[in-house]
C-alpha cells in the first residue's frame, strides 16, 4: 500500500442471493488521504454495494479493507466507533429527523461521544455557521427547503470532524442550481478541512467536480476519469 493511501480495498468481492448475484468482482482501489473520488455508472453496477463496504456498513465475503493502514475488520477493532469518529456520511434523502431543529439534528451525531449538552450545542452551531445555516438552527427539518436540508445533513457528517467523507448521491433530490451550491460546499469543506471524499453518482457534471472519476459496470471498474 502507498504511505499516502487513506483507504484501500484488496481484491473485495461481494455476492447476494447465495452467490447468484456479484455486485463486486474483486476490487482494487487505493484513495489518498485529502483525494475527491466520484464513482460512476449504471443502475445496478454495484455502486451502493461499494459504497456500503467502503463505509463498513457491509462486510465483504472475500478482501480486505484498510483505512489508515489499518483492516477495518481486525480484531477488537470498534465499528461503531469507526463509522462515528472516522467516516461521516451524507445520504440522497438526507435521514434527518423532521420533529428536531437542524441543530438538534446535527447534535444528534455527537449524542454518547460529547457529555456536554453546551458543547454539543457549540459544536453543532459551529458547523451551521460555516454552512450558513445559522439563521435556520432552530428551525425544524420539516420546514426546511431541500437544499437547507442536505447542508444540515453536512454538518450533521462533519460536527465529529471525520477525516473521511461518503457521499450517496448527495444532490440527486435536488434542483440543479440547489445541487451545484451543496456540491460547492462539500468540495470546499473537504478540501479547507482536508477530508477525503468519496461519492457515488450518476451526474457527470458532479463527478467532473472531482480528483478522480472512477466508471463502476457489473461490479468491477472499466475506466479511470470517465464519466
Amino acid at each position: 500500500m502507498s504511505e499516502a493511501a487513506h483507504l484501500e480495498l484488496r481484491a473485495v468481492a461481494k455476492s447476494y442471493e447465495g452467490g447468484r448475484v456479484r455486485a463486486l468482482r474483486g476490487i482494487d482501489l487505493a484513495i489518498a488521504r485529502g483525494e475527491s473520488v466520484a464513482i460512476v455508472g449504471p443502475s445496478g453496477s454495484g455502486k451502493s454495494t461499494l459504497l456500503a463496504v467502503l463505509g463498513t456498513l457491509e462486510r465483504p465475503d472475500e478482501g480486505e479493507v484498510l483505512l489508515a493502514g489499518r483492516s477495518v475488520w481486525s480484531r477488537g477493532r470498534d465499528l461503531a466507533a469507526v463509522r462515528a469518529l472516522e467516516l461521516g456520511f451524507v445520504f440522497q434523502l438526507y435521514n434527518l429527523v423532521p420533529v428536531l431543529s437542524a441543530r438538534e439534528n446535527v447534535e444528534l451525531a455527537l449524542q454518547g461521544r460529547v457529555a456536554s449538552r453546551a458543547e454539543r450545542r457549540r459544536r453543532a452551531l459551529a458547523w451551521l455557521e460555516r454552512l450558513g445555516l445559522l439563521p435556520r438552527a432552530e428551525a425544524r427539518a420539516s420546514v426546511l427547503s431541500g437544499g437547507e436540508r442536505q447542508r444540515v445533513a453536512l454538518a450533521r457528517a462533519l460536527v465529529n470532524d471525520p477525516p473521511l467523507l461518503l457521499a450517496d448521491e448527495p444532490t440527486g433530490a435536488l434542483d440543479r442550481a440547489s445541487g451545484e451550491l451543496l456540491l460547492a460546499e462539500l468540495r470546499r469543506t473537504a478540501r479547507e478541512h482536508g477530508k477525503t471524499l468519496v461519492l457515488v453518482t450518476h451526474d457527470p457534471a458532479v463527478a467532473a467536480a472531482c480528483d478522480r472519476r472512477l466508471r463502476l459496470v457489473d461490479g468491477a471498474f472499466v475506466g479511470e476519469n470517465e464519466a
